[in-house]
């Protein structure tokens, strides 16, 4: 009698989980993330930026928007810089947290290419004085022509993995003084790929 439940039990939960459905969608708070851009914020300065960015959010979409506008460096982006990328997590009642995931590194041009790969072209534009490959990156005015944050995070050299929720992410370069040099802030939103605007 014990082996007839058994053989029943068997096939029984085979059907069950064959017709159950097969799309599971946990609920964790890590995982495979799509980037939604909410906001581009300039940053506070005391004094003019060697670089600056004159960047806009231009939404193409009901589901996407695009990073346009342009950069200004008023002298080559070299290794002499430092680059700090700070993350403040937005709470439970909205207040930001810094220094959540803090990044630096001394040499800047070289870990932008590291992160950007082959993309470096793609987000400062066209420009005929600039291959969009090597370190320095020339002084000079760069157009974007428009990019979609989502696609440059799912292409470039970034963890694929990261926490849920809303950032406040801070780019800064500062000098070999620590002064600031150029600084802006992008607010995203980072969630699961089957999560809807």
């Amino acid at each position: 009698m014990k082996r007839l439940a058994m053989f029943l039990i068997i096939p029984v939960s085979c059907v069950v989980l064959k017709s159950a459905n097969k799309n599971f969608f946990p609920n964790l708070p890590i995982g495979e993330y799509k980037v939604y851009p909410r906001a581009i914020i300039q940053c506070k300065r005391l004094v003019e930026h060697v670089f600056e960015f004159n960047l806009y959010l231009n939404k193409i979409s009901t589901n996407s928007s695009e990073v346009r506008g342009n950069f200004t460096f008023k002298k080559a982006l070299d290794d002499s810089f430092q680059l700090k990328v700070n993350f403040a997590v937005k709470d439970s009642i909205g207040d930001w947290k810094d220094n959540y995931f803090f990044f630096q590194t001394r040499k800047a041009c070289t870990s932008i290419k590291t992160i950007c790969g082959n993309l470096s072209s793609m987000v400062l534009g066209s420009n005929s004085s600039y291959n969009g490959k090597d370190c320095p990156v020339p002084a000079g005015v760069y157009v974007s022509n428009g990019f979609d944050l989502t696609s440059f995070i799912d292409n470039a050299n970034v963890p694929k993995q990261f926490f849920y929720g809303t950032y406040k992410i801070r780019i800064e370069f500062v000098d070999k003084k620590n002064n600031q040099v150029g600084c802006i802030i992008f607010i995203v939103v980072f969630k699961r790929p089957w999560e809807t605007e």
